[in-house]
């Protein structure tokens, strides 16, 4: 939780997810970036519960493992959006479309794919998964529900790897070479007139 003044990772919100998190990776700093985005941020308490104990985590087919099993059943990156929404019958290029819409938080337009994306899922559950109509249904609605969310903004993982080694060496030269990071960061705030954080540092 000793981040202030380390690229995303200064927040409250943010050291108190670190905290919770415990960090023993440079994948999990990754996860930390993009779930701490207004889409993935509301399955925070879900990935923290299913982090601790991933042999609890139920996926009821096994599309689902291959898509969120390595975020523990939650969606985090704009890819997993992309890879449920061509399962359900959705063209590549539109699926692509949808979340470049999510970036520009144009959530709108992710929306209008929901009548299609229900009834495309539906209907690949019953066919590979050999579920009943009702079963699938209710799975498809429910994960159209996680997707809505992701609608409200999210990271793709390419973006989410840049951003996170950004703040891997600013927590590794505020580590190692506390002078230097400070020195550097305080001459930053005083070009942008932050006095709040130059206080803060001093």
């Amino acid at each position: 939780g000793k981040t202030s003044g380390v690229f995303q990772l200064e927040s409250e919100g943010m050291k108190s997810l670190l905290m919770k998190m415990k960090p023993k990776c440079f994948e999990d700093i990754i996860v930390a970036i993009s779930l701490y985005r207004p889409g993935p941020m509301q399955s925070i308490s879900t990935y923290l519960q299913n982090r601790e104990a991933p042999e609890n985590v139920e996926y009821e087919v096994d599309l689902l493992r291959d898509i969120i099993g390595d975020t523990y059943g939650c969606i985090v990156y704009q890819e997993q959006v992309m890879r449920a929404l061509n399962y359900a019958g959705i063209d590549m290029a539109d699926c692509y479309t949808a979340i470049k819409n999510i970036a520009k938080k144009r959530a709108e337009k992710v929306l209008a794919y929901k009548d299609t994306f229900i009834k495309g899922f539906r209907e690949s559950i019953v066919r590979d998964e050999n579920k009943s109509e009702d079963e699938a249904q209710k799975l498809a609605e429910s994960l159209w529900g996680v997707i809505e969310d992701s609608a409200g903004y999210s990271f793709n993982s390419s973006h989410s790897y840049c951003v996170a080694l950004d703040s891997l060496y600013g927590a590794w030269l505020k580590a190692h070479h506390p002078l230097a990071f400070y020195e550097t960061y305080i001459k930053l705030m005083e070009e942008k007139g932050d006095k709040d954080k130059i206080n803060a540092a001093k």
